[in-house]
C-alpha cells in the first residue's frame, strides 16, 4: 500500500483470491520431508477455513494488497507450509487471501486508522466465509483455524456465524492459536477440554518457562493444553508430547517439551531441537503451531471423528 490509499478488494469468485483450494496446487498441500504423513485432501468429509496470520511488516500503516506477489509469497512459505498444512490429512483446506492489517496497527489499537485497517481486513475474510459457504461448503463440517490476526478475525466469524445460531451445529472445532481469545467471550461455544471434544475453541500463547508476556494481560483467554488438550488442565509431559516441526519442515521432534497452562498463558519448557525461532522476552508466537505440529494433526484426525460418531 502507498500513500495511505485502500487496495482493491480481493474477488473471491477468482482461484488468485485464494491462497489455498482443494482444486489447485498450493503450499498448504506439502507435509514434512522425511515424515509418512500424507495429503488426504481428496478424501477429506470436513473443511477448515484458514486465515492466515500478519506477514505485512512493509509499512506503518493501513492494509496489504492481495495482488502483492512478494507479500503473497511469503505468506505461503510461512504459513501455508507451517500452519495450514497441518490440516491436510483430515480437511480440505481453504485459505483466503485478504487485505490484512499491516503489523504495526497492532501497536496503535486505539488509533482510529488502526481500527479501520482491522475492520477493511476482516471484511475480506467475512465476504470470502460467504463465497465459501455459497460455493464450496456444500453443508459440509467445517473448521475454523487461523494463527495471530487470523485468529483474531476467526473469533468474530465465530460470533458472527456460529455462536447460538444454526451453523455451529456443522462446527467441528475452531483452532483460533496465537491470539488473546476471551474464555468468557461466546455465549454457547466453549474452550475444549477433551481431545475429542467437538463444536469448542482451541487456543493458547506459548511462552518461555520463566518469562514475563508483559506486553498483553492473557489472564482471560483461554488456554487449551496442546500436548493433553485440558483448558487450564493439569501439565503436560515431555513423554507425551508427539512432535513439533521445525522451520525447516524436515523432521518431527517428538517428546522435546513439556508445558502447563496458567493465568491465560501456556508455558513451555525450551525445546531440545533447533529450528524453533523465538521472539524477544522468550515469546514463541511465531512457532505456535511447529511446535506441537504432530500434536495438532493427530488431534484434528481425532475430532473430525468424534464428530462424525456423534453426528
Amino acid at each position: 500500500m502507498i500513500g495511505g490509499s485502500i487496495p482493491e478488494a480481493p474477488d473471491y469468485a477468482s482461484e488468485e483470491s485464494w491462497a489455498a483450494l482443494p482444486s489447485k496446487l498450493d503450499k498448504a498441500d506439502l507435509t514434512p520431508a522425511n515424515t509418512d504423513f500424507k495429503n488426504d485432501q481428496q478424501n477429506a468429509k470436513v473443511d477448515v477455513f484458514f486465515i492466515h496470520p500478519t506477514t505485512y511488516y512493509r509499512s506503518y500503516s493501513g492494509n496489504g494488497d492481495v495482488k502483492d506477489e512478494r507479500l503473497n509469497e511469503f505468506t505461503d512459505e510461512q504459513t501455508l507450509i507451517n500452519q495450514a498444512s497441518v490440516f491436510n490429512g483430515s480437511a480440505k483446506i481453504y485459505a483466503p487471501r485478504y487485505r490484512q492489517a499491516a503489523l504495526h496497527n497492532f501497536f496503535k489499537r486505539d488509533d482510529s486508522k488502526a481500527e479501520k485497517a482491522f475492520s477493511i481486513a476482516y471484511s475480506d475474510v467475512k465476504r470470502a466465509f460467504d463465497y465459501y459457504l455459497k460455493h464450496y461448503n456444500n453443508g459440509r463440517p467445517i473448521i475454523i483455524a487461523g494463527h495471530s490476526q487470523g485468529s483474531m478475525h476467526g473469533d468474530r466469524l465465530l460470533r458472527d456465524y456460529f455462536d447460538g445460531k444454526p451453523l455451529q451445529k456443522k462446527l467441528v472445532a475452531a483452532y483460533l492459536i496465537g491470539h488473546n481469545i476471551p474464555k468468557d467471550g461466546f455465549s454457547f461455544i466453549t474452550a475444549c477440554d477433551d481431545p475429542t471434544q467437538t463444536g469448542c475453541i482451541v487456543s493458547y500463547n506459548a511462552f518461555g518457562w520463566d518469562s514475563d508476556p508483559k506486553y498483553y494481560d492473557y489472564s482471560k483467554a483461554i488456554c487449551v493444553n496442546p500436548i493433553n488438550w485440558k483448558n487450564n488442565g493439569k501439565d503436560a509431559a515431555r513423554a507425551d508430547h508427539k512432535g513439533g516441526v521445525p522451520k525447516t519442515f524436515d523432521a518431527v521432534d517428538e517428546n522435546m517439551i513439556s508445558c502447563k497452562c496458567s493465568n491465560g498463558v501456556l508455558w513451555i519448557t525450551k525445546p531440545k531441537e533447533r529450528g524453533y525461532v523465538m521472539m524477544g522476552g522468550k515469546n514463541y508466537h511465531m512457532v505456535d503451531y511447529n511446535l506441537f505440529y504432530k500434536d495438532i494433526r493427530v488431534n484434528v484426525a481425532e475430532r473430525v471423528k468424534a464428530y462424525f460418531d456423534k453426528h
